[in-house]
């Protein structure tokens, strides 16, 4: 990778974690380009320059944040379900105030929607239903509800009660 590709990755990574300080804080329908722009320590020139508008780095967030998942239980392939769910679980767990601001928004479908463009990255699954499209969906879905639910009810259950409801979800299947 070049310096100059290396920069824009930093810059918009800056951004973008800028931005995310701020919808801990603040709605999103308080947050200005401008206030990105001085948070980062960019000017709004650098800010226009990566990123059209806060759809735009609403979205590239969003995106950013499920590669990010996605790499951390890629990392861990051949881990036991429960342990992935946890996994899961643990991750969103820190982001709860941009959660709040997606469903607030009505926007968690953008979510879902990140996660089906990337889910092909992922190598989970086992014997008979390794590499099965259709299977890794159906999971998405059933992640995605659990999700949902989770965030329904303001993030009460911890990622190990997560983890015990997807164990006796994976029981009753049996």
């Amino acid at each position: 990778m070049t310096v100059r590709k290396r920069q824009i990755q930093q810059t918009q990574a800056d951004i973008l974690s800028a931005f995310l300080q701020l919808l801990e804080d603040q709605s999103l329908d308080k947050i200005t380009m401008g206030m990105v722009a001085e948070k980062s320590g960019y000017a709004r020139r650098t800010l226009y320059r990566h990123f059209m508008d806060m759809d735009d780095l609403l979205y590239r967030l969003v995106e950013r944040l499920t590669l990010e998942l996605f790499d951390e239980i890629e990392q861990r392939v051949g881990q036991a379900f429960d342990e992935a769910v946890f996994q899961f679980f643990h991750f969103w767990e820190q982001y709860q105030p941009l959660l709040s601001t997606l469903r607030k928004k009505d926007l968690l479908a953008d979510l879902q929607r990140s996660w089906g463009r990337h889910i092909s990255k992922l190598s989970l699954g086992r014997g008979d239903l390794a590499g099965n499209d259709y299977a890794l969906h159906f999971a998405l879905g059933g992640m995605f509800s659990m999700f949902l639910n989770w965030i329904g009810q303001d993030f009460t259950q911890s990622p190990e009660e997560m983890r015990q409801v997807a164990l006796a979800i994976q029981e009753h299947l049996k």
